[in-house]
């Protein structure tokens, strides 16, 4: 996986609701969509003081689409997901432009 890496990805690991030696497994799967369900940021500090935003959503168990990392968590699966940052809209740069000149 890391030899000939591409530096533009980075991998999305998620965790079943299970204790570790119920882990059935992983698998690399796409991203995920839970209807109806709402994420906001909460902040924390950390135990030496800096200030972090934990990501919090709604119900875990809510189905989704399968072979998707809701869909392996829920499995019991450790989800892998490839990603990248880049989340440009790409066909609204040209329009976006002409409102600038």
């Amino acid at each position: 996986l890391w030899q000939d890496a591409d530096y533009g990805i980075f991998y999305n690991v998620n965790f079943p609701p299970v204790p570790a030696a119920a882990v059935k497994g992983s698998k690399s799967v796409s991203q995920g969509f839970r209807r109806d369900t709402r994420f906001g940021v909460e902040p924390h500090y950390s135990p030496s003081g800096r200030k972090f935003l934990w990501i919090k959503g709604g119900p875990q168990d809510v189905p989704t689409e399968p072979e998707t990392d809701a869909w392996a968590n829920l499995d019991g699966y450790t989800s892998v997901t490839p990603m990248r940052a880049d989340l440009t809209a790409h066909d609204a740069l040209a329009r976006t432009a002409r409102f600038f000149e």
